[in-house]
């Protein structure tokens, strides 16, 4: 047994923990990477050192253990709930035919350097995983080539499969068509290669951060085979200024100067304003049903003040709501004639100054909606409710200077579930409160997705 492979062995073995602990990355660039992206592997300077990929931006190769430990032909297309236990690779390895060792290895070695997977008994579960941004690209697609570089007497079933995620740490989903029954040939015989081409679902389109990853299991004999992950290329068609975004605003779908920023007196307790959401969006939906929003808010003080405390216990609790509504001006409303209604939560942002807020907003019967088209996301009333003392005690910072952004808006189809995933302007995707935080927008990076389209499908059980 080699002895990288007896050390990891002497470990305990604790599957189910297993399938759901993160990966770690202690020694990795795991930022996404812009679009176009190619990894050839060609630069055999970036891995140096063993379980080191810090030098390979946006790329980590993981290995894991079989739900059975030792179980052999798994299809790698059940894995869609799997997490591996570490980053791994060898580096600087030469000779594919002579190295019996398994794992993740960069062979720079060769003509033409790779990183190559070998399956094991141990080493049941490998992979490489990266990570992307697609933002202003649609029609993603993903290409690459499966090599067989062994040219030993080993030889084996090796099964591949390319999948995606858009959470991370969410559940991963299979490419269509990238799923490799064997991927070698031999024994004895190197050079044979498998090329997967694919594109991926219109939901990949724009992201800011997307999850790629190749993957392959423990083949049904004694010794496995290497085979290569090669060019893999990740491309996308530029998107035209315009075609699809979100917008924010008080009052109407409109993104004028007039509904840009709100000035209140702070004077009174019985008022109210509205911020509305809409969106544009590339893509037709035969069966929209409704979205799913994330809006944040920045205080230009270093401490979100009592006024924005619209959390439980906080002390505005209650001021925000959402509203049905009707006819808009600047969108189509894309809830009518049917019922519509939803929810929020307001949950603390990534500083002090700063809050989420998610929303959900649904129709009860599903509509069709069109490319190009402005449409309503929602209505988010904020009442004005402790403003001023009136006997009942007040909420201090209702005239502090605020900017709510509007960073993303979900499309949920009734039959294919999450269709889109909006994160950029439209035209305008902010709105100031008393002036904003300097050009306002004063949003933080939009975080990992809440999964929510179960709160919505179930509205139609």
């Amino acid at each position: 047994m080699h002895p990288r492979i007896r050390a990891r062995a002497c470990a305990p073995l604790v599957l189910l923990a297993a399938l759901a602990a993160p990966t770690r990355s202690a020694l990795a660039d795991a930022s996404y990477q812009q679009i176009p992206f190619v990894q050839d592997w060609s630069n055999t300077a970036m891995i140096q050192v063993d379980d080191d990929w810090s030098q390979v931006p946006g790329v980590l190769g993981i290995f894991g253990q079989t739900p059975l430990t030792g179980q052999a032909d798994l299809d790698p297309r059940t894995l869609i709930f799997y997490e591996g236990l570490s980053d791994t690779v060898f580096a600087n390895r030469t000779d594919p035919n002579t190295d019996t060792s398994a794992g993740i290895a960069e062979f720079d070695g060769l003509p033409d350097p790779v990183v190559a997977f070998q399956t094991s008994y141990w080493f049941g579960i490998l992979y490489l995983q990266f990570h992307v941004s697609t933002t202003g690209y649609r029609d993603i697609r993903v290409s690459y080539r499966l090599r067989d570089i062994d040219g030993s007497s080993r030889d084996s079933r090796e099964q591949f499969v390319l999948q995606y995620r858009i959470d991370s740490g969410g559940m991963w989903k299979n490419v269509d068509g990238t799923y490799v029954a064997d991927a070698t040939t031999g024994p004895r015989l190197a050079g044979f290669e498998t090329s997967v081409q694919a594109m991926l679902p219109v939901v990949c389109d724009n992201l800011a951060r997307l999850q790629l990853r190749v993957m392959t299991t423990n083949a049904r004999s004694v010794s496995d085979e290497w085979v290569g992950v090669d060019d893999f290329t990740v491309t996308g068609t530029p998107l035209d200024s315009g075609d699809m975004g979100v917008n924010l605003g008080w009052s109407t779908c409109a993104t004028t100067a007039a509904t840009a920023s709100r000035a209140f007196a702070c004077d009174g307790n019985g008022s109210g304003f509205t911020l509305v959401g809409s969106f544009r969006t590339d893509y037709d939906v035969p069966d929209f049903v409704g979205v799913s929003a994330y809006v944040s808010v920045t205080s230009a003080a270093g401490t979100l003040p009592d006024w924005f405390a619209f959390g439980t216990g906080g002390c505005r609790e209650g001021a925000l709501s959402l509203m049905e509504t009707g006819p808009i001006a600047g969108c189509l409303n894309p809830y009518l004639p049917a019922e519509q209604g939803g929810g929020l939560v307001v949950q603390p942002g990534a500083s002090p100054a700063q809050l989420r807020i998610w929303i959900d907003w649904a129709r009860d019967l599903p509509a069709p909606i069109s490319a190009a088209t402005r449409y309503l996301a929602f209505v988010l009333s904020m009442g004005t409710a402790s403003a001023i003392d009136d006997g009942a005690g007040m909420c201090d910072g209702c005239q502090a200077r605020a900017c709510f952004t509007l960073d993303s808006v979900e499309i949920y189809s009734l039959s294919q579930g999450l269709v889109r995933i909006l994160q950029t302007p439209d035209e305008r995707n902010w709105a100031a409160w008393q002036g904003g935080i300097g050009s306002c927008p004063g949003g933080v990076a939009t975080p990992a997705r809440r999964a929510s389209w179960g709160a919505l499908k179930a509205l139609y059980r």
